[in-house]
């Protein structure tokens, strides 16, 4: 009884498992591009394509059977488990000799062995139990049922025999199918087959013919038979179609699948290659479900997983459609994944939509690719849910490719179902050269559209080149009053306590859903630990969905944060997370990231962006309102840097048609005594036009700018920092508000405050006979005064704006507003431009307040001009406003170098002038200096009012 050809010797699984390794270390070719990482370890590059079932046919069906009048039969499950070695595909090696066959040449002359002949071989070895279970028990015999010779078990009686259990018990006995084998019985349920080897440590049992347990067509329910083949201590081959599908009822409801079980405790499983398949029955009440299907290999030797897996819901009609099923493929050596797989929930025509099932895929030292789609079925009440996705590994996941689609189901009068998920997620040491992929919408429904869906990498190593490239959009609402759905989210979490360098890039749309209600936008999470370096890219659409009569959603959110105890993070965005539109509800409210670390030392944390990221608010095209900008909040911990690099950010406030024009947005920092650099960055944060077609509202005001740190320093170079107001029919929007101080604890600690930028707080411009908005305040502040110790220095270029906005028309001009600008202990220099003018109108806008302030011992040195004019008025000018430099500390002075033009003058016709004060130490202005500078405060008639001008 020796095994011809076979070679499952140690040495071969030795091999098996070293290779295994070197793929997924790179130590061998293939198609697969390769990428170093690691401390100089190579890792396969990520697969350039996905496998797919097109080329497969059916090597194992369990389905369940259809239900023309009640419900769908559900599928049998798929378990196949090698406890102590691999699964492998079937292939043409030698099979077990035969020396004592149990059938006989008699009864197999016409080809055909019935259950009745076989009970009649040796009736002393097969007994038959009370719960309608034969067992036919073998020593030193062989079960061999050669090619050309077919089993057939129909003739079982049903309620008698309805099992039957071939065993064999020596370590010569073995189990050798190579005809084919039928269990279907027509007015029963097919009869189930169970083959066992006890003691062969061989081959112990192969099946190449092809073996059918179905149920019958009835007008009642049949059931497939379950088909087992298990071997105690060698390995079991299947190479034939295995078919264990549920009777298609006409008269009630459709069969169950069998289920199906091949197990070897010690040694390999050999199936045959194809599509395992276990869907649930269409039924005109409810579909059945798919059945779970499990590969389960229990071994240190490499694995490959390459079988198409199938396991969708059936449709129903009166009731839900069936669910998708789950399947489970598992290994405990470096396993090569590159299979398709199907877990589709079934539609309804009356009734829900089924929900998708998933995959869960778990091996050591993964490598490969797995595109599959678990999608929820649509309903005529809701939809189904989409499933997942779940590779998981231990050790090293590199290499590795995993797309799914995974959308929600459309519910036609109900909700729709949400999107599905796609998980990559290590335990170990190395996620390198990874992709996740695919689309996860949710569906649509007259209620409530279905939440997009998630993609994860999640790892407790490190993230080398991690990608992510999902598209999860909210579903659309369709009902009257219905809400849209939220987008989805994509998540990069490293877990790690240790170090190498972290990137990845996360390319997602997600989107909310249009509704009477809009559904916010996405949301991205990037939380990172461990890694002295981590670089990622972000390409998203966040954006809120649209309204169709109420409010539309708000845009979506990033956070990313880095908790090593000594972080490094450089963050790249490019993309949106605006407000959604509305037409007459109220705009969606522009997004949010928030950057940064935990409370803790040295970190380094640099957000930059490719083109211009907007989160701005939702705009209203009728008589609604519009949505306020969004917010950036920036966090740093002790000791570190935090860098703003070319980033362009807006977050205006939306445009309304008729009504009021949003609020700009918020920038805000929580900076713990680390330094700010903001280089060649814009940062938008005006508010949003008013009546951009008709009626008398106003504009949105501008945001808020606040750039603080606690005891360090900020330089602000090549830079523009905005927050106007909007325009409006009614008046302009009034100027927002910017605040630099590097003293955000109020101490009097400050630091080096060096400004070179454009900074713009102006009011918005009246449209039609609208008036023009108040300009808005900018502060810039080293450490706050009058503390006992206080430190800091500032020097300060460019320009400040903080003009009123023109009116149009009938409309006033808008007044100035205020720029406060202080210096340090030392010194203080501003070389930048500063301006607080009124702007015109019938009756146009007074000047506002400039004020250049040190109380420390040495000079403020006013360098670049400043105006606080009065508008020019069609009927009466605006005032003028107020120029005043103070440093009254000791050893304090006031310098106005030759060139510098400083003005407070009335607007024409008729302002009056404004004031211009120059306070140093001392009195009589013993320490100020205007010699070749220009001091104007005149009349709006261009007359000179000197004593306007004060100079101690």
């Amino acid at each position: 009884m020796a095994i011809l050809g076979w070679n499952v010797g140690r040495g071969a699984a030795l091999a098996a498992s070293l290779l295994g390794m070197a793929l997924v270390l790179g130590a061998c070719g293939g198609d697969d591009k390769k990428s170093g990482g690691g401390g100089g370890l190579s890792f396969p590059g990520i697969p350039t394509s996905v496998p797919t079932m097109s080329s497969l046919t059916v090597a194992i069906d369990t389905s369940g059977g259809t239900g023309s009048t009640g419900n769908g039969g559900s599928g049998g499950p798929i378990r196949i488990r090698a406890s102590n070695g691999r699964i492998l595909p079937a292939s043409g090696g030698g099979r077990p000799s035969i020396d004592n066959n149990f059938l006989t040449a008699a009864v197999m002359a016409d080809s055909t062995v019935t259950y009745t002949e076989l009970a009649a071989i040796n009736p002393l070895l097969i007994s038959v139990s009370g719960a309608a279970a034969a067992v036919l028990s073998l020593t030193g015999f062989d079960f061999h049922l050669p090619q050309g010779v077919t089993l057939n078990l129909s003739d079982a009686p049903a309620g008698t025999v309805d099992v039957l259990t071939i065993v064999t018990h020596g370590p010569s006995d073995f189990i050798r199918i190579d005809g084919n084998i039928i269990t279907t019985r027509t007015s029963a349920d097919a009869v189930s087959l169970s083959l066992e080897s006890r003691g062969a440590t061989s081959l112990a049992i192969s099946v190449d013919g092809n073996v059918t347990t179905s149920g019958a067509a009835a007008v009642g329910t049949n059931r497939g038979g379950y088909f087992i083949v298990k071997a105690e201590s060698g390995p079991v081959l299947v190479a034939g179609v295995v078919t264990t599908t549920g009777g298609n009822s006409s008269g009630g409801t459709g069969g169950q699948g069998g289920a199906i079980e091949f197990v070897s405790t010690a040694g390999d499983v050999w199936i045959r290659p194809g599509i395992l398949q276990a869907n649930g029955g269409q039924g005109s009440a409810s579909g059945g479900g798919g059945g779970g299907i499990e590969l389960r290999a229990y071994s240190a030797n490499s694995q490959t997983f390459n079988w198409g897996l199938r396991s969708n819901g059936g449709n129903g009609s009166s009731g839900n459609g069936g669910n998708g099923g789950g399947m489970f493929v598992e290994n405990d050596g470096p396993t090569r994944m590159e299979f398709a797989f199907e877990a589709n929930g079934g539609a309804s025509t009356s009734g829900n939509g089924g929900n998708g099932g998933g995959v869960t895929a778990r091996g050591v030292n993964n490598t490969g690719a797995v595109g599959g789609m678990a999608n929820g079925g649509n309903g005529g009440n809701s939809g189904g849910n989409g499933g997942f996705a779940s590779l998981e590994g231990g050790d090293v996941i590199a290499g590795v490719r995993s797309h799914m689609t995974a959308n929600g189901g459309n519910g036609t009068g109900g909700a729709g179902g949400n999107g599905g998920s796609n998980y990559l997620y290590l335990d170990g040491a190395y996620m390198a050269n990874v992709l996740v992929e695919g689309t996860a919408n949710g569906g649509s429904g007259s209620s409530v559209g279905g939440n997009g869906g998630i993609a994860t990498l999640e790892a407790w190593g490190h993230i080398i080149n991690g990608q992510i490239a999902f598209t999860a959009n909210g579903g659309t609402a369709t009902g009257a009053g219905g809400i849209g759905g939220p987008g989805g989210q994509a998540r990069a979490l490293n877990n790690s306590s240790y170090g190498e360098p972290s990137q990845g890039t996360v390319d997602l749309t997600a989107n909310g859903g249009t509704g009477f209600i809009g559904g916010g936008g996405g949301v991205v999470s990037i939380r990172l630990r461990g890694s002295p370096s981590n670089q990622w890219t972000l390409d998203v659409s966040l954006d809120g969905g649209a309204s169709t009569g109420g409010n539309a959603g708000t845009g979506g959110s990033i956070f990313a944060q880095d908790l090593n105890l000594q972080p490094s993070l450089a963050l790249n965005i490019a993309g949106s997370a605006n407000g959604g539109n509305t037409t007459n509800g109220a705009g969606g409210d522009g997004g949010t990231i928030i950057f940064g670390t935990a409370s803790v030392n040295q970190s380094r944390m640099t957000l930059s962006s490719t083109g211009l990221f907007t989160l701005n608010g939702g705009s209203a095209t009728g008589t609604g309102t519009a949505g306020a900008g969004g917010t950036l909040d920036l966090r740093n911990s002790y000791y570190g840097h935090t860098l703003l690099n070319n980033l362009q950010l807006a977050a205006l406030g939306g445009n309304s048609a008729q009504d009021e024009g949003g609020g700009g947005g918020t920038i805000a920092t929580n900076i713990q005594n680390s330094n700010l650099e903001v280089r060649g960055t814009t940062l938008d944060v005006s508010g949003g036009n008013g009546s951009t077609t008709s009626g008398t509202a106003d504009g949105g005001v501008g945001g808020f700018i606040e750039l603080q740190v606690y005891f360090s320093n900020i330089t602000v170079t090549n830079s523009t920092l905005r927050a106007n107001g909007g325009t409006g029919r009614g008046q302009g929007g009034d100027g927002g508000g910017l605040q630099i101080c590097a003293d955000e604890g109020v101490s009097g600690l400050g630091g080096l405050l060096r400004v070179d930028a454009v900074v713009e707080v102006n009011g918005g411009a009246g449209v039609g006979n609208g008036s023009g908005g108040d300009g808005g305040a900018c502060v810039l502040l080293p450490y706050y005064f009058a503390q006992g110790f206080a430190t800091g220095e500032g020097e300060y270029r460019g320009t400040v704006a903080a003009n009123g906005g023109n009116g149009a028309g009938t409309g006033n001009g808008g007044n100035g507003g205020i720029a406060a600008i202080y210096g340090g202990r030392l010194a203080m220099r501003c070389l930048a431009t500063v301006q607080a003018n009124g702007g015109t109108g019938a009756m146009a806008g007074g000047g506002g307040e400039i004020y250049y302030i040190m109380d420390g011992t040495g000079l403020l040195t006013i360098e670049a001009n400043a105006s606080a004019n009065g508008g020019a008025g069609t009927t009466t000018g605006g005032n003028g406003g107020l120029i005043y430099a103070e440093s009254s500390g000791t050893g304090g002075k006031v310098t106005v170098n030759g060139g510098v033009t400083l003005r407070a003058n009335g607007g024409a016709a008729a302002g009056t002038a404004g004031a211009i004060t120059l306070d140093a130490e001392g009195t009589g202005g013993a320490n100020v200096t205007t010699t070749g500078a220009t001091l104007q405060t005149n009349t709006g008639a261009g007359t000179p009012v000197p004593a306007n001008i004060t100079i101690d």
